[in-house]
């Protein structure tokens, strides 16, 4: 503003007939400006006047802005520094009287030299600049994240400056890197575990899956992503492989119910057509406020295992069967000397039904005179397991529920299981026989020793 203005502006203030109505219209800049030119025109009342005016409104803009927890800087139309809050002093490093002339952008911003830079031109009516992930410079030179709004000011239908409102923002960032790294750790710990991870949002979409996932449904994280636990393209089924409808999906009831689901297994199909079997958990994610607003689900491909307990199954159907059939009683013990097995031959020859002998030692179908010595040599047995006659030479007796012993033969073989060595006995009735063989003696397995 050059000096004739200033001198215009003086005589206007000088000859107004109403000097506070006349004063109210003035800008900050325009009040600095007049005061200047009545200090040169030795005018003292109305510099005095004027520079009363100009305390007042800096006293006014500092009393509004000193208490404020956010910085705040007052700017003129050449966007030089007017008022500087004590926050924003605190915040950049600066005093007020360093900062009070300064041009804003080459004190604070100096790094960003584009010329659409918002700290390089005042919004215009009706316009504010917002940026919630902002730089500033302290006076050090080191840079601060701060968020920051600038407002013009307006007066008489024109922009005279302009409010910047600062927010410090660095713990605000300092938590987003804590979490994001947080995040970053879990996904790289997920990334490494071989159960699938899905995360789905309240909607059921998927928002996350980790690589497990993907290996397991043999799908992409673009075609998983935002996919949902009701998309077509799963075509659930139970594990057997009958429908499943979408009301009976552990995921579905964890997001009505807010409770876990676990190991409900289910049959999908993968993208290249594959149908699998997978076991799934589900977790409900919930907010403070104990309400729903996701879930985590957990699962394993245990088609593999299906298939190796239906065979397993299968197996075990078979013998059973053929041990149903044979025409000799056959008894199966375990290490400890329990009966694990008998067929339907064993109740008939021994007079007792199964569910009452399984689970109890085998001596009990031995007479009582020879149990303890037949102990000792069932522990013998097991220590050197191979399939054989028992008692080569001896007359061996059982001991039927009604307390009658009658005359037998034993044939003894071992079973290699997961649980561990099993033998079977096959004993087969002789009682139409005649025999000349010493006093009898009772034994299920023999000592290995007499058949040497």
């Amino acid at each position: 503003m050059g000096d004739r203005r200033f001198d215009v502006l003086y005589s206007r203030i000088r000859d107004a007939p109403d000097r506070t109505a006349e004063l109210e219209r003035l800008s900050d800049e325009e009040v600095i400006a007049a005061l200047a030119a009545a200090s040169r025109a030795a005018d003292p009342l109305l510099a005095n006047v004027l520079a009363t005016e100009a305390q007042n409104r800096t006293f006014r803009a500092t009393a509004i802005t000193s208490n404020l927890g956010e910085g705040v800087a007052v700017l003129d139309r050449a966007w030089r520094v007017l008022l500087l809050n004590p926050a924003a002093e605190k915040m950049l490093g600066l005093t007020a009287p360093v900062a009070l002339g300064r041009e804003w952008h080459d004190l604070v911003h100096p790094f960003c030299t584009m010329l659409a830079c918002p700290m390089r031109r005042l919004p215009g009516l009706g316009e504010f600049h917002q940026d919630d992930d902002a730089l500033l410079m302290r006076r050090e030179g080191r840079t601060i994240p701060v968020a920051i709004t600038v407002t013009p000011l307006v007066r008489n239908g024109a922009v005279e400056g302009g409010v910047i409102v600062i927010r410090d923002i660095r713990e605000r960032k300092q938590l987003e890197d804590e979490s994001r790294e947080k995040e970053e750790r879990l996904e790289r710990i997920l990334g490494t575990v071989a159960e699938g991870i899905l995360i789905m949002d309240l909607q059921g979409r998927i928002t996350y899956a980790n690589a497990a996932a993907e290996r397991i449904l043999g799908r992409g994280p673009r075609d998983l992503m935002q996919r949902t636990y009701y998309d077509p393209v799963w075509n659930f089924t139970t594990a057997e492989g009958s429908p499943l409808p979408v009301t009976d999906l552990p995921f579905r009831r964890s997001l009505l119910s807010g409770q876990p689901h676990a190991d409900q297994e289910i049959g999908v199909e993968r993208q290249d057509g594959v149908r699998i079997v997978i076991n799934v958990n589900t977790v409900p994610l919930l907010t403070p406020t104990r309400s729903v607003s996701g879930l985590i689900v957990s699962f394993a491909d245990i088609t593999d295992k299906k298939g190796f307990i239906r065979q397993r199954e299968a197996a075990e159907a078979k013998f059973r069967a053929l041990l149903e059939s044979a025409p000799d009683a056959m008894v199966i013990v375990n290490s400890r000397g329990e009966i694990v097995l008998v067929n339907k031959r064993t109740e008939e020859l021994f007079g007792h039904a199964r569910e009452d002998i399984l689970g109890k030692s085998v001596e009990v179908l031995i007479p009582h005179r020879y149990a303890e010595r037949h102990a000792e040599h069932r522990t013998d047995f097991f220590t050197l397991p191979k399939a054989r006659p028992m008692g080569v030479g001896l007359d061996l007796h059982g001991l039927r529920k009604d307390g009658t012993e009658f005359p037998v033969e034993i044939s003894l073989s071992p079973i290699q299981t997961p649980e561990g060595t099993l033998v079977a006995s096959a004993i087969r009735d002789v009682s139409g026989r005649e025999t000349a063989r010493p006093a009898p003696r009772a034994i299920l397995v023999d000592d290995p020793r007499r058949s040497a």
